[in-house]
């Protein structure tokens, strides 16, 4: 097989025009390997291809000057090795350096979901739940809510009985349940609440130790302090509670 080392054979006994071809091309793999040389990660692998391509300079300029002598077979096979051994050398470099460049990459877009991970987990810590407290005096509060999201919400209260309070027929659960419901006037307001009691049985008796309805939806800007007045439309006026506390929620959907 025809060979490199056999073309440059030929070239330098073809001295003029075949001359400045081998010039070039020699120029061309000393410019590819500084290159491929500059391109390496490293000062390790940078020091080790600067004396490479010392070496490969110096067997270059041996053999340019010995064009008008004829080069020898030994100079072209010595340029033929050393053009050889470097450029596998940066090949191999080459692949170590995709590999390494693939291994970072992957590192990376772990990091990416990792951190996009913690940003969404800071965000809802920075969302803080929405405040809320009640003034004024029963039948007629005033509901104060502030949220540091905007959105809608809704809100319940709770009117709480340390002392139970006994209504009607106290023996079963259901009579217990019937009498509160009779109790109110539900034709007092179109806006009457949904009460829900809760009842409790001390072993004796049922009685109601907590009232509690919803106040409906609202809309709340974000840091902006709102107040809803709740009127305790229908209960029986005499169920004053021990104290009222309510909550406020969110909407989801």
């Amino acid at each position: 097989m025809y060979s490199f080392k056999d073309s440059l054979i030929d070239w330098a006994n073809q001295k003029g025009a075949w001359t400045r071809i081998l010039v070039a091309a020699g120029i061309a793999l000393l410019v590819t390997a500084i290159i491929l040389a500059a391109a390496m990660p490293g000062k390790g692998a940078v020091n080790t291809n600067k004396v490479d391509i010392g070496g490969l300079k110096t067997t270059m300029v041996a053999v340019v000057d010995s064009l008008d002598t004829k080069a020898s077979q030994a100079e072209l096979e010595n340029l033929s090795q050393d053009v050889t051994d470097t450029l596998d050398d940066q090949a191999g470099d080459i692949s170590g350096l995709q590999t390494r460049v693939g291994n970072a990459e992957s590192g990376i877009n772990e990091a990416k979901t990792n951190i996009n991970a913690i940003r969404n987990g800071l965000k809802e810590l920075s969302n803080s739940p929405p405040e809320a407290y009640l003034t004024g005096v029963f039948e007629n509060y005033t509901l104060h809510t502030k949220s540091s999201e905007a959105g809608i919400f809704t809100a319940n209260v709770h009117l709480v009985y340390l002392a139970p309070i006994y209504v009607g027929n106290t023996t079963t659960h259901d009579e217990t349940m019937s009498a509160f419901y009779g109790s109110i006037n539900f034709t007092a307001s179109t806006t009457t609440p949904a009460y829900v009691p809760v009842a409790t049985f001390d072993g004796t008796a049922w009685g109601i130790s907590e009232v509690w309805f919803n106040v409906g939806v609202f809309p709340l800007a974000a840091n902006n302090e709102k107040e809803i007045d709740i009127e305790c439309v229908g209960l029986n006026s005499t169920w004053e509670p021990s104290f009222a506390y309510v909550e406020v929620w969110p909407i989801l959907g």
